[in-house]
């Protein structure tokens, strides 16, 4: 499993937020996700062009129309909203739209290794 490391080396796991982009025509797909790899997150929201509180979708209005090429317009908007209300919550912030999926522990392995853990201290051993 992928909290082994972190069992036997008794420091505190990283904290991810997952984070999946869609529109409402969309919606379909955010059961499987919730069902699949959301739970492993210890984060999880759905940013989308309507809330729907039943799949748990939040909407964030964004400058332009919502289209493919405009979406560097939402993901902004996504990137505000989450600085505004998670930013303090979670050491790791992981952003996708709502046609991947994310191997959770691997990406948790990965940012809690000796090299990610260096970079994310500007090159700095840190005491544990």
């Amino acid at each position: 499993r992928g909290d082994l490391g972190a069992k036997d080396s008794k420091k505190p796991r990283a904290k991810i937020m997952c984070i999946v982009y869609t529109i409402e025509k969309n919606h379909y797909r955010i059961p499987s996700i919730k069902q699949t790899w959301g739970p492993r997150c210890d984060g999880f929201i759905v940013m989308s062009d309507k809330t729907d509180p039943v799949l748990g979708t939040v909407n964030i209005p964004h400058e332009g129309n919502e289209e493919y090429n405009n979406i560097w317009q939402k993901i902004r908007s996504v990137w505000s909203y989450i600085y505004d209300y998670h930013y303090d919550s979670y050491d790791w912030f992981h952003i996708g739209g709502d046609d991947l999926y994310l191997l959770v522990e691997n990406l948790r392995l990965y940012l809690e290794s000796e090299e990610i853990q260096l970079a994310a201290n500007g090159g700095e051993v840190l005491p544990d």
